[in-house]
């Protein structure tokens, strides 16, 4: 009976570390997936505001060149 019950206590205890370990896993794969989503996220953040940068620069370059027009037209200068 004693060796019933140690082969049992064994088996039990092999299926929990078995059991423990496919959730850890688990657990591993969801926080490597969750890191993998928030690199994105980052990643989608960093362009958009890059893609900001540019319009606004491309706003300011086409204010100086209006302004260079003007200067250029009250001044008379042909090109």
């Amino acid at each position: 009976m004693n060796l019933t019950l140690d082969l049992n206590t064994v088996l039990t205890s092999l299926t929990l570390a078995g059991i423990l370990w496919v959730l850890r896993t688990v657990s591993q794969q969801e926080k490597a997936q969750a890191v993998a989503h928030e690199k994105a996220d980052t990643h989608d953040r960093e362009i958009i505001e890059l893609r900001s940068r540019v319009v606004t620069a491309e706003a300011s370059v086409a204010e100086v060149s209006l302004r260079v027009a003007r200067l250029e037209g009250s001044s008379g200068v042909a090109h």
